[in-house]
């Protein structure tokens, strides 16, 4: 059985991390303005020309306002390389100092939290290891695939931190079992993590210690990810999935684009649609979930079907494709045991 998780900013804001509209509004903070700023992020950036990086910022700064994302707005300023640089240091000074700020971050000098398990990350441990042997975790690991969509750590960290309390491995076996599961994230990301052989960052580390000009070169915009070897592997594992599972995603066309393979064998797609209705400006009514949610179900329905198939339809299940206004645990509650055997 060949199963791929696709991971979204949902499942990471469940131990902490930004959503979109939140992420933006870090990035602002960050990056320096005549108000403020943060000061390390200021001192990387001064490095350069003053002039010249402050003007940057106050572009990035009063774009965030009206762009969709931060990751909308680099792809729309990619001619301006002073403004992709700025926000790419102010994208990777939010989500390093987000992830020290997480339900998933440890004090390496203190004594260990638990690991947050009552999360989608520990529902999917729980799914895919929590009825196998020790001796099989690592093999049970590798069933699965996941495609990040996150820059966060998340779900490298968690998997590092829960294989060791589950199983009582030490560091560097459980450092082998994560090193040899099969994530990728299309957008790059903060980079390896310190455990990793040769060396990384540390989940959530100070930014005063970091290096956040390398780490922003890990970062990628929507053009760039074309050139990247990465893409290829994405679209590798659509393209053999037997069951491809969406959680937390919103269903933009430029991320259902890149996932795209050459050829489809899935024989089952299942993803979260939550998106909570707003309120009249009276706040006395709201639009029931479902049917706020329906256009964008039968959107992303519609997207998935234009993705050419091996063989012929007449080979597909009557029902494929579940897609419903659920949260990401709610749909690993609802479906997550038809997800452990074969697939249907």
């Amino acid at each position: 059985m060949k199963t791929v998780f696709v991971i979204g900013a949902a499942v990471s804001n469940e131990v902490g991390l930004p959503l979109g509209a939140t992420l933006k509004q870090h990035i602002a903070n960050v990056l320096p303005h005549q108000e403020g700023g943060n000061d390390y992020v200021r001192n990387v950036l001064v490095r350069h020309d003053v002039r010249r990086m402050m003007n940057a910022c106050t572009r990035v700064r009063e774009g965030l306002g009206l762009a969709a994302s931060i990751d909308n707005l680099i792809e729309h300023l990619s001619d301006d390389d002073d403004a992709v640089y700025c926000a790419k240091i102010g994208i990777a000074a939010s989500v390093l100092s987000a992830e020290g700020g997480s339900s998933l971050w440890v004090n390496y000098s203190g004594a260990k939290r638990p690991v947050p398990a009552e999360t989608t990350y520990g529902d999917l441990f729980r799914l895919i290891v929590g009825q196998v042997p020790r001796a099989e975790i690592a093999d049970a690991l590798r069933s699965a695939s996941f495609i990040s969509f996150n820059y966060d750590r998340c779900l490298e960290h968690f998997l590092y931190r829960s294989i060791q309390a589950y199983s009582g491995v030490d560091n560097d076996n459980a450092r082998a079992i994560v090193t040899n599961i099969r994530v990728v994230h299309p957008y790059g990301s903060l980079g390896p993590l310190e455990w990793v052989q040769g060396g990384g960052v540390r989940f959530g580390e100070k930014l005063e210690v970091a290096n956040l000009e390398s780490i922003a070169a890990n970062i990628r915009t929507f053009s760039e990810e074309k050139r990247s070897e990465e893409i290829e592997l994405v679209r590798e594992f659509v393209a053999t999935a037997e069951r491809l599972i969406f959680l937390g995603c919103a269903p933009h066309p430029q991320n259902l684009a890149l996932l795209r393979p050459p050829n489809f064998r899935a024989n089952s797609v299942y993803a979260t649609m939550y998106m909570p209705p707003p309120r009249d400006p009276e706040g006395q009514a709201t639009p029931p979930m479902a049917e706020f949610a329906a256009p964008s179900i039968e959107a992303f329905i519609g997207t998935i079907q234009t993705w050419p198939r091996e063989g012929t339809s007449s080979s597909m299940p009557k029902q494929w494709c579940f897609v419903e206004p659920l949260t990401s645990r709610q749909l690993v509650l609802k479906y997550g045991s038809q997800w452990t055997g074969p697939p249907t």
